[in-house]
């Protein structure tokens, strides 16, 4: 048995220290390596943002699904969309960096393919800064709106916002670093990788809490994250087999250019360690019922979606500015660890300011079966007066260490 006396504080230590250490390196590359640091930098507000972004996604699906086993999760996920400020703050450095990351935000009319002609109204940096602005509002003002109410209707109207916006995003931020490469599947399989990577998200930091006592997950509700874990892994894979088999079909030049740069040189090893991280080995260690249930097993999968989901975005940005030999140095790995180390750390620290989770949750909430349409959402319940937290212990509240959860005896009930 593993004590957990004192690692809580432990943990938020070595959290903190990853998240200095990557800010070190990320300042000290500007200058060293600049060409390197920034599509690391774009990688790691990416990992960020998206991580953020499947809390208030997780809820808003489940709300509008009448998905009531997920109620003791639900201020985890709340927890998850509370960094979106610090997300969006990460986001605005990657403008000076525009220059460093995009061909576009240096070319000029008349000078440029036919296919860049009639993109170069789209692909500025006043329209660029100014749709990111859009964005960035929708998530920072209407997500609150959309959480202050548990009806389907605001949630309903925010889908649909966040649909939208979060498809421009990514074709500004992502799919533009090759601007002349277009897909159509883009935000979709982008979205994918989201919503697989905040599962995974919520499931570890669930896990955790049950495990220092301020949550009871049922069978149940491990299950159907199991399930929900399983079932976004192979959607994730489906729809990256989608976008690739419809390119290669048709076969069409400037849309092949983007795979064959990926699929040759070194990155066809990078490639297929992607498939294997986020879509064959969780696909295959999910599939029997009773692994969606081990907390064991929950917890290593949902660790390995997490590295999958940089190695996806590490995929994605990467090869635009270093095609041939994938550059994997301690520029690539420091920020993207810090951000990763980061949002883990800002999630504990919430869960623990608000009490949403142990004390604040009515009791045998975790255990209980799901709540009929007209008992009120736990999430709008639990959260506390932060006046009741002025002499409390923030670490002392806080999650237990990941790694523990890896070495974790498996369930019995």
């Amino acid at each position: 048995m593993i004590d957990t006396t004192n690692t809580p504080k432990a943990t938020s230590s070595v959290l903190a220290w990853l998240v200095i250490i990557g800010v070190a390196v990320f300042v000290l590359g500007l200058f060293l390596a600049p060409e390197r640091v920034w599509p690391s930098w774009l990688v790691s507000v990416n990992l960020f943002m998206g991580l953020c972004l499947a809390g208030p996604v997780f809820i808003a699906i489940m709300r509008l699904t009448s998905g009531r086993w997920a109620d003791p999760i639900m201020p985890v996920a709340r927890a998850m969309g509370s960094g979106l400020p610090l997300a969006v703050l990460m986001a605005v450095f990657v403008v000076f960096g525009a220059s460093t990351l995009y061909d576009w935000s240096h070319m000029e009319a008349g000078h440029v393919s036919k296919h860049m002609e009639h993109k170069l109204g789209w692909l500025n940096l006043g329209a660029f800064s100014a749709r990111a602005a859009v964005c960035f509002f929708i998530w920072l003002f209407i997500t609150p709106w959309m959480l202050k109410k548990t009806g389907r209707g605001r949630a309903g109207i925010w889908m649909i916002l966040f649909g939208l916006s979060f498809s421009v995003f990514v074709f500004d931020w992502l799919m533009s670093l090759e601007a002349e490469w277009f897909s159509t599947m883009f935000a979709v399989y982008l979205f994918a990788g989201l919503f697989q990577t905040g599962i995974a998200a919520i499931t570890l930091i669930a896990l955790q809490q049950e495990r220092l006592g301020h949550l009871k997950l049922a069978d149940s509700v491990r299950h159907d994250l199991g399930k929900l874990l399983f079932a976004f892994s192979f959607f994730w894979g489906y729809i990256w087999f989608c976008q690739y088999m419809l390119i290669w079909y048709t076969n069409i030049p400037e849309e092949t250019t983007w795979f064959h740069a990926r699929l040759s040189g070194g990155w066809t090893t990078m490639t297929l360690l992607s498939l294997a991280v986020s879509f064959v080995v969780p696909f295959l260690v999910l599939l029997p019922a009773p692994a969606k249930r081990n907390r064991a097993t929950l917890a290593r999968v949902a660790m390995l979606i997490l590295v999958g989901r940089w190695l996806d975005l590490y995929i994605i940005v990467t090869p635009a500015s270093s095609p041939g030999v994938p550059p994997l140095g301690f520029w690539e790995i420091a920020p993207p660890v810090a951000a990763a180390a980061g949002f883990f750390l800002w999630t504990r620290r919430w869960l623990a300011v608000n009490r949403v989770l142990g004390d604040a949750i009515p009791a045998g909430l975790g255990t209980a079966e799901p709540s009929g349409p007209g008992s009120a959402e736990p999430s709008d319940l639990a959260v506390a007066d932060l006046d009741q937290l002025a002499g409390a212990d923030i670490d002392g509240l806080a999650a237990a260490d990941i790694d523990g959860l890896a070495g974790a005896e498996p369930s019995k009930g």
